[in-house]
């Protein structure tokens, strides 16, 4: 049996510090929050007594920016603080209903404390959030409502009640209001922390949804003494959500969408993670990229951190520990070539033949930054609904994304758009 070789050995380091999983409290081995970097300001604006007194947040910023990490680290603060925060999430656009999402909540509300104090898991409130939840569960069998599972602790306690029909309109409120005081009033906590995420999965139709089933729950829920809600998605979930409904405005502050790292904080975080992952801590570990490299990559993903990384990580497969000098840092012209193969390999596989043309020929045709449907149609020769048609197909397969603004074209509005950096580098794009 042949041996496997660590190939980061070589550079003094345990394993690849190009990981796009999100630092998480308690993870202190591959991807603690003590690596967190760059979102001190942001952080602090909502950690604010004042922020966190007044209203919920909405957290917003561009895909694959870093909005789950800054958000873990606010609720490792606000634990360290004495508040109760779940560590799950709640997926708004996984709820069916604005009833199943109170469900959810209800779910997150017992959990949290329950971590905390599993004894509270056979108080009588707790136990009847179980038997609704299971009921739920069990009526919706097979329909895919996201509800979700709850705590292990306790779960033997209990008989299990079954509730009539209307049951499910009435009673959710009123044990919200109970866990409110288990959680908050019987042990003087500041509060609970409830996350609701994954606005930036949802279509503009689940965005109309996902409004309309928050804006149900303002004044039962989001308003109730003792809950603050984040709320997380990409700019455009957040504006669809919130921003176009008055009655969400006036609940939700917006401490402002976040900034891409700068260059130097990239620099900085991906040094934590060289520190964070030295093998032996009498050597200096080596740098498996030059900075020149990663500022050209991530000018390319336009400020997508996960992006950068996932690119780094996948040219450290075939650069890291190989070739004459196994310990030389990558570099922009060692990873160009290496990135070219493998993105034109994902595309031929990810696109169809028509796609794949007009994207080559967006990219020779220099349309590759802030042009619009109107201007491929003009530089090769397409027809409107063409280009309509296969724009909307590279948007949802990651190919094409909006432009931040929205600029005129004859007099009229109109969307501009970008394409992202896997076809831009398949094609040979410099990010310089």
């Amino acid at each position: 049996m042949l041996a496997v070789t660590n190939i980061w050995h070589v550079l003094n380091l345990r394993s690849t510090p190009f990981f796009q999983d999100a630092l998480e409290p308690g993870n202190t081995v591959s991807s603690p929050l003590s690596l967190f970097v760059g979102r001190q300001r942001e952080a602090a604006t909502i950690l604010s007594d004042r922020r966190i007194a007044a209203q919920p947040d909405r957290h917003p910023g561009a895909p694959g920016v870093g909005k789950t990490t800054p958000v873990n680290y606010i609720k490792a603060e606000l634990t360290a603080n004495g508040y109760i925060a779940d560590a799950n999430p709640i997926g708004v656009v996984s709820a069916a209903t604005a009833e199943h999402l109170l469900l959810n909540i209800l779910t997150s509300v017992h959990d949290a404390p329950v971590v905390r104090d599993e004894t509270l898991a056979n108080l009588e409130a707790m136990r009847n959030v179980r038997q609704l939840l299971a009921v739920e569960r069990s009526r919706t069998f097979n329909v895919n409502l996201g509800l979700p599972h709850f705590a292990t602790a306790g779960m033997g306690a209990g008989q299990q009640r079954h509730t009539g029909p209307g049951a499910l309109t009435v009673q959710p409120h009123r044990l919200l209001r109970a866990l409110r005081e288990i959680a908050v009033d019987h042990p003087q906590t500041p509060g609970v922390l409830i996350h609701l995420d994954n606005l930036e999965n949802a279509s503009e139709a689940d965005q109309q949804r996902a409004a309309q089933m928050i804006g149900d729950l303002r004044d039962t829920t989001l308003m109730l003494e003792g809950f603050h809600f984040l709320l997380v998605g990409t700019d455009d979930a957040i504006r669809a959500v919130v921003a176009g409904q008055e009655q969400l405005r006036s609940v939700f502050h917006n401490p402002g969408p976040l900034a891409p790292l700068t260059e130097a904080e990239l620099d900085e975080l991906l040094e934590a993670r060289y520190e964070h992952l030295r093998l032996d801590s009498a050597r200096g570990w080596i740098a498996p990229v030059e900075p020149a490299g990663v500022h050209s990559l991530y000018r390319l993903f336009r400020g997508n951190v996960r992006g950068t990384l996932h690119a780094l990580n996948e040219a450290a497969k075939v650069l890291v520990g190989h070739g004459a000098q196994p310990t030389d840092p990558m570099t922009e012209a060692k990873m160009t070539p290496v990135l070219a193969v493998i993105y034109a390999q994902r595309m031929s596989a990810d696109l169809t033949s028509p796609e794949l043309g007009l994207v080559r020929n967006m990219v020779t045709r220099a349309l590759h930054t802030g042009f619009t449907r109107a201007d491929v149609v003009k530089a090769l020769a397409t027809t409107q609904k063409h280009a309509s048609e296969t724009f909307s197909s590279l948007r949802r397969k990651g190919s094409l994304v909006d432009a931040e603004t929205v600029r005129a074209s004859r007099g009229r509005p109109a969307q501009s758009y970008h394409l992202t950096a896997p076809p831009r580098i398949a094609f040979g794009l410099s990010g310089a």
